[in-house]
């Protein structure tokens, strides 16, 4: 495993730069819980609706989660249907040419891939150059944070990657597919999580399971650990690496156990506020309206952190919610050509400051 071999200082460069991804590699989730949440999306309201309780993932829990460095000055994913994945490729990796990289791209279903042990091979080669930590980091974007065919990158993981080393925010994208995917389950009624299946779930399954049971407090027939975090102040914190060396019990109650216990789920049973979650400045909102809209690898959909405000350390109120609209679509490429990119428009998000409202 080329992580296990990286030393210690390669490691905390490699983590410095893109957050605790590398740990998501090792957590143990439960499929039948997984299953289970599907039921309770709202697409709406763009949350999670338990019983009488709002919960969502929000951009703030996310990032604090991957312990990445919040910028000044965020940039928005866009996507962009006119780059080649053989000349992104190319052009990063300089001295292999778009030709040479042509002759392992693979066509599945009608998308191009790159096949995963090509990427492996090159991170390999390069693996004591800072660009052998970039491929790693690309190899574990395209296998867990963003599956999609089994054993290959999807060519639009890619581009959003190479976006991201140049600003790009990777927490919006990660969560604008963890929403589609849930709907996508839902609306088809089959309750499938095999992240190896095309247009199944194309998200990160591992750092769902962590958020869902730190927010949630299961009964004990449930078998679940008792999970202490580190605080949110601990520089050092790494909450995906205390979450997986937490000790499981392999039995698990049936997705049935699941669905009872969430459909009747109160406030008695939900942590609010995360133990690893930061008081920070949260998007609670797009300009006028009261929804906030993430834009992923394969299309957008909306969600709305003004239902859950008290998860980020904000006194929650009751937000106005009869303009709400359910939005998840995908992109169409023929749509896209000739019209202005998404980095041509300008997206004014208001923040809440804790400071000042803090509970």
């Amino acid at each position: 495993m080329i992580w296990e071999a990286l030393t210690p200082q390669r490691r905390f460069m490699f983590s410095k730069k893109y957050g605790h991804i590398a740990e998501l590699m090792y957590i143990p989730v439960n499929y039948f819980a997984l299953r289970a949440i599907i039921n309770f999306g709202d697409p709406a309201y763009g949350c999670f609706t338990f019983g009488s309780c709002d919960l969502l993932p929000t951009i703030e829990e996310y990032q604090a989660m991957l312990s990445m460095p919040q910028k000044e000055r965020e940039i928005v994913y866009f996507f962009n249907p006119k780059q080649t994945t053989k000349r992104t490729l190319s052009k990063f990796l300089e001295t292999v040419h778009a030709t040479e990289i042509q002759k392992y791209i693979k066509a599945k279903g009608g998308e191009e891939n790159v096949p995963f042990d090509y990427l492996i091979k090159m991170t390999q080669t390069y693996i004591d150059e800072d660009k052998g930590l970039t491929l790693l980091a690309l190899c574990i974007y395209g296998a867990v944070i963003f599956p999609k065919a089994e054993g290959y990158v999807d060519r639009k993981v890619i581009k959003l990657f190479f976006q991201m080393e140049r600003g790009v925010n990777p927490i919006i994208p990660i969560l604008a597919e963890t929403f589609r995917s849930l709907n996508y389950c839902r609306n088809k009624g089959e309750g499938k999580l095999n992240c190896c299946v095309p247009g199944k779930l194309n998200c990160c399954v591992p750092l769902l399971y962590i958020w869902i049971h730190s927010h949630i407090k299961f009964p004990a027939e449930f078998r679940c650990p008792r999970l202490d975090f580190s605080s949110p102040w601990n520089l050092m914190r790494n909450t995906i690496s205390e979450f997986g060396m937490a000790v499981w019990d392999p039995t698990y109650p049936r997705k049935e156990a699941w669905l009872s216990f969430f459909a009747k789920l109160t406030s008695e049973n939900v942590i609010w506020k995360a133990q690893w979650m930061p008081l920070k400045a949260v998007i609670y909102r797009c300009g006028d309206f009261h929804n906030v809209p993430l834009l992923g690898p394969w299309g957008g959909v909306n969600c709305t952190p003004l239902l859950v405000l008290r998860q980020v350390w904000l006194k929650q109120f009751i937000p106005p919610t009869h303009n709400l609209q359910e939005s998840d679509f995908s992109y169409d490429p023929e749509d896209c050509q000739g019209k202005k990119t998404s980095s041509s428009m300008r997206m004014e998000i208001y923040k809440k400051d804790k400071r000042q409202r803090t509970l």
